[in-house]
């Protein structure tokens, strides 16, 4: 039997050797589980550093947004005031000064810039608790009534003056005097618009005005800092788990480099040596390494064998 193989080995195209690469005595890690193993985690934590960054620009998104309200939130409050004191300012110099340039400053604001309703709306629009709305629309509403209290005061001068009411806005003109106002002489309904626009029921209204806006103001202010505060916080979340996956990701790339560096560079590194020196492979490295190096020194001993075969 022995002599049959031998002469086997001996056969054109070298020796005959055992190609099954599951024989028992190899043993060692697979370079494709390895791969495997390794490619799953470091997919995953690809896909949470695609999530986490599409998620952390909608919160930076969101951060900005809740930013920009805060500071329109600010700028429309201030629009408010300035907005109801100029038409304040306006109406009175009017009834003083019975120019009708104040008059057509006055609608000016109304219909063109529109500054007072076009703020109440945007704070109305940025308000989101129950309170903040009611304290904006009652702003609204005693705005409402002041307005009418100074068409009706405009009136009583033009009518005093005797202005052309057909030449003003409609507003004026929708606003006729009572038969007991258009009784009154010209200095009567001057001094009686006069004492609309300056008593206390003018200037409580205002005042009203005022508070609830500031309240309205304050609350929301206070709401859109709790929703910055809670986006900043998404942000700064979002940033710390990016960092982690970023380490985890160095972290898998270091143990796939040392896998890389102990299973196949440094045995490759090993066999390299050893076959310059003539000698048998040690079996290290992955399994295929080892499987290769198993063969190599089949090979190995059946040359030293035919070379110097036993007396």
């Amino acid at each position: 039997m022995a002599n049959n193989e031998d002469e086997q080995n001996r056969q054109p195209g070298g020796p005959q050797v055992d190609s099954n690469p599951k024989s028992p005595e190899i043993k060692g890690f697979k370079i494709k589980n390895i791969c495997i193993v390794m490619l799953i985690p470091s997919v995953l934590v690809y896909l949470l550093m695609i999530m986490n960054s599409i998620q952390l620009q909608k919160n930076y998104a969101r951060l900005g947004s809740s930013t920009a309200d805060y500071f329109a939130a600010s700028g429309d409050a201030r629009k408010v005031y300035e907005a109801s004191d100029y038409l304040t300012d306006q109406v009175r110099l009017f009834s003083i000064e019975l120019d009708r340039t104040y008059v057509d400053n006055y609608f000016r604001e109304t219909k063109l810039a529109l500054n007072r309703e076009k703020s109440l709306e945007n704070l109305k629009g940025l308000a989101v608790e129950a309170d903040t709305f009611d304290y904006v629309n009652k702003a609204i509403r005693y705005s409402n009534e002041l307005m009418d209290t100074e068409y009706y005061a405009m009136r009583l001068i033009i009518e005093a003056v005797g202005y052309d009411i057909g030449s003003f806005p409609p507003e004026l003109r929708a606003h006729p005097l009572t038969v007991a106002d258009n009784g009154l002489s010209a200095n009567e309904k001057i001094w009686k618009a006069r004492i609309m626009l300056f008593d206390s029921g003018y200037q409580r209204k205002k005042d009203l005005i005022r508070r609830n806006l500031s309240l309205a103001y304050v609350a929301m202010i206070e709401s859109l800092r709790d929703t910055q505060r809670r986006n900043d916080e998404r942000v700064n979340k979002g940033f710390f788990q990016q960092n982690i996956y970023v380490t985890a990701l160095f972290g898998l790339n270091l143990i796939i480099f040392a896998a890389i560096i102990v299973l196949i560079a440094n045995p490759l590194r090993r066999y390299l040596e050893q076959i310059r020196a003539g000698r048998r492979l040690d079996l290290s490295g992955a399994y295929e390494l080892r499987y290769l190096a198993g063969i190599y020194n089949r090979i190995f001993e059946r040359n030293i064998h035919d070379k110097y075969p036993p007396a």
